[in-house]
């Protein structure tokens, strides 16, 4: 759903982010290779700016620092897993 802070929103409406991430939800993700969350339901209406995105619950997953990427031990569990 839009954020409630102002400034946010605007920029957000601005670049058409929410609708830009439904549609990577609905269009690209279940085209990639990559694990994203499942999408369980989005909708949208740019004319009434309305969105509503709800994904999968990831919250058990361990988040890994994007600057350093992951170390020795998690890239070899990760490994072990695939």
């Amino acid at each position: 759903m839009p954020t409630s802070f102002r400034t946010t929103l605007t920029v957000a409406l601005q670049y058409n982010v929410y609708e830009k991430e439904i549609r990577f939800y609905t269009e690209v993700s279940p085209k990639s290779p990559i694990r994203v969350p499942s999408l369980i339901y989005s909708d949208y209406d740019s004319d009434a700016r309305k969105y509503i995105l709800i994904l999968e619950d990831c919250s058990c997953y361990k988040m890994v620092d994007q600057i350093e990427g992951l170390n020795y031990e998690q890239l070899f569990a990760l490994k072990a897993r695939l």
